[in-house]
C-alpha cells in the first residue's frame, strides 16, 4: 500500500469559510495539496494557500487536525489541517481549482462533499467555540 500525506487549511474570516471546487470530481473541499520534501506540515499548508489562492493567511494556534481515507484502491492518504483566517482578495490560480466561495458557517457542513471532511468542520466549530474564535 502506498502512503500519501498533504497539509492545509480551513480558512475563515467573518462567520464564513473558503471552500474551493475541484475540476476532477467536482468535489466542494478545503485548501490542501502535498507535502514537498524538506517542507513541514505548516509550511506545505502555507504554501498551497499562496499557490492556489494568491492571499496570506494567519494560522490560529491550537488547531491541528487530520483526516485520512483511500482515495484510490491501495493507497492510504493522511491529510493535516491546520485553521487560519484568511487575507486579501481570492485570485484562484490553481488548474485543478474550478472555483472559490465563501461560505456561512451554518451551511458548511451541508456544502463539503465528503464525510470526513464534514466531520473536520465539526472539530473545528468546536475549537472556535470553545476558543470565542469568530
Amino acid at each position: 500500500m502506498r502512503h500519501e500525506k498533504s497539509c492545509g487549511f480551513i480558512l475563515i474570516r467573518d462567520q464564513q469559510a473558503l471552500l474551493l471546487k475541484h475540476q476532477n470530481g467536482q468535489h466542494w473541499d478545503f485548501c490542501k495539496g502535498h507535502v514537498e520534501k524538506g517542507e513541514s506540515e505548516l509550511e506545505t499548508a502555507l504554501r498551497e494557500v499562496k499557490e492556489e489562492l494568491g492571499g496570506m493567511v494567519e494560522p490560529i494556534a491550537g488547531f491541528r487536525e487530520s483526516i485520512a481515507y483511500s482515495p484510490q484502491k491501495d493507497v492510504h492518504k493522511i491529510v493535516v489541517f491546520f485553521l487560519g483566517r484568511y487575507y486579501g482578495n481570492i485570485d484562484v490560480q490553481a488548474k485543478e481549482i474550478s472555483e472559490a466561495i465563501w461560505v456561512d458557517f451554518d451551511q458548511v457542513e451541508e456544502t463539503l462533499t465528503f464525510r470526513e471532511n464534514k466531520e473536520l468542520w465539526t472539530r473545528a466549530l468546536e475549537f472556535m467555540h470553545q476558543y470565542q474564535i469568530k
